[in-house]
């Protein structure tokens, strides 16, 4: 998977993302900012679909690798988030 093989955080130093991530990242910023609801739901709660069907399955893989990974390395706040 992408984020796992190519996206390294090394501690203060700059965030290298792979052209895959990086083309991720800025289709979800312009989606974001241009959001109809204010406050902004979660987009699985969403009532409007606004990602393509294949950058909502990209979504998806980051946020379940990202969600475990976070959760697994003591960030248990998360959880709750989660839940409710």
């Amino acid at each position: 998977m992408c984020i796992r093989d190519r996206y390294q955080i090394m501690g203060d130093k700059e965030l290298v993302l792979c052209q895959d991530c990086s083309r991720l990242l800025k289709y979800g910023t312009a989606k974001l900012l241009h959001c109809p609801y204010d406050p902004k739901p979660m987009c699985k709660k969403c009532k409007t679909h606004c990602y393509a069907p294949e950058y909502r399955e990209k979504v998806r893989k980051v946020m379940r690798f990202s969600g475990s990974y976070l959760i697994k390395h003591g960030r248990l706040d998360l959880i709750f988030h989660y839940l409710f």
